[in-house]
């Protein structure tokens, strides 16, 4: 295992920055890939990044001082609209990768069906996220975040 060697210099505070930067970096960086929907990965990288976000916010609650908005609810509401999408392309997936090859030509006709409602939950899914990405709880999650990491700080 790896050991990180510390700045013993730096602030609590000024970590707790650096870390939640780090972290909502990550989920705005995949925010347009996600949108685009053309490829699972960032999705799943969206979902990790705004988990781990939310970590270090619970946390360095105590170390520093956030806008109300940015909060454990609102992290989680969000982080659950990525997941359930995120679980049913993993579902779809180990489905298609693991089960199909083994059917016999009867279990075919079913195994389409059930990959075609995966499909069409997903489809549900995937438009509840837009939904999400595009909608004030989101959106006013991530102002307040930027406003706190460039202007207001710790």
């Amino acid at each position: 295992m790896k050991e990180h060697q510390f700045d013993l210099s730096v602030l609590l505070g000024d970590y707790a920055h650096q870390i939640i930067h780090q972290n909502f970096q990550k989920v705005i960086d995949q925010e347009k890939s996600v949108v685009k929907d053309k490829d699972i990965e960032p999705l799943h990288q969206m979902r990790v990044g705004m988990r781990k976000l939310r970590t270090a916010i619970q946390v360095f609650d105590n170390a520093i001082a956030l806008p109300k908005e940015v909060n454990n609810s609102s992290i989680g509401k969000i982080a659950r609209s990525l997941g359930e999408t995120r679980d049913l392309d993993v579902l779809q997936q180990a489905l298609i990768d693991r089960y199909q090859p083994l059917l016999s030509k009867a279990e075919e006709s079913k195994f389409d069906t059930v990959i075609k409602h995966i499909h069409q939950k997903r489809t549900q899914s995937f438009q509840k996220l837009q939904k999400t990405l595009n909608g004030d709880r989101y959106q006013t999650l991530k102002q307040e975040i930027q406003d706190w990491l460039y202007f207001k700080r710790v």
